[in-house]
């Protein structure tokens, strides 16, 4: 007959009266000797065996914020843990990031031509047409200055318009909103009658123009009616 009891290993535990061990069930863990209880996984840990004396740290990329469990969480598309382990949440890509994968421990810049305005996001957003961004980690698109234009989504930079074309408003989102205006009046030379005088002066040249063309006419057509008069008068006395 046994005088003496055997103490517990770690990773078990004994009540009074018992004649064996009973070990740790997944999710807890014991690591001293003759202990009657086990204890539970703390946050940021696990615990997926029988009989532990351990509970393990969840790794980078995987969070855990409840007690014992037998598992760590990946984090969410979108998320993001540290890049430590025993992580008790994940944390939000923010803005100007996003991740598009499980398991992370870091975000992802939206690249140039591309914007992300929200946290969370587990995507990047195209700029679109009329707009551009040369910039990595941007929230937000350009508009295309005058003059140019962005024909493509997904843009990183603007086009101007060649040959010293201009637009009418800015962002333009092709080459057929530029036009040429060689006098600046703000008028296109496809639709200007006048396209080569000055803008500024262009309501006084032509009503100077009109003027001088209308005395002309006027006082070619009093030459033209006295001429017509002499002959016909010419014309009256050889006849008599």
């Amino acid at each position: 007959m046994s005088i003496f009891c055997i103490d517990t290993l770690p990773g078990y535990y004994s009540l009074e009266g018992m004649s064996s061990p009973l070990p740790c069930l997944p999710g807890t863990f014991q690591n001293s000797s003759k202990q009657s209880f086990c204890l539970e996984s703390e946050p940021g840990f696990f615990v997926n065996n029988y009989s532990s004396a351990t509970q393990e740290p969840c790794q980078p990329g995987f969070f855990q914020k409840w007690t014992n469990t037998t598992s760590c969480k990946s984090a969410d598309p979108g998320y993001y843990t540290e890049d430590v382990n025993s992580s008790i949440s994940q944390i939000p890509c923010s803005v100007g990031h996003f991740n598009s994968q499980r398991s992370q421990i870091e975000c992802q810049e939206a690249e140039p031509g591309y914007f992300v305005n929200s946290s969370a996001s587990y995507n990047q957003f195209q700029c679109s047409p009329g707009y551009y961004q040369p910039n990595f980690g941007s929230t937000y698109c350009i508009p295309a200055p005058l003059n140019s234009y962005v024909l493509k989504p997904g843009s990183s930079d603007y086009i101007p318009c060649s040959h010293g074309g201009k637009t009418s408003k800015n962002i333009s989102t092709q080459s057929l909103d530029c036009f040429y205006d060689s006098d600046n009046d703000g008028i296109s030379d496809f639709q200007d009658k006048l396209k080569y005088l000055d803008g500024q002066s262009l309501t006084l040249s032509h009503i100077i123009l009109s003027v001088v063309l209308s005395i002309i006419v006027i006082l070619f057509c009093d030459d033209i009616i006295i001429m017509f008069k002499d002959v016909k008068e010419d014309d009256d006395d050889e006849s008599e």
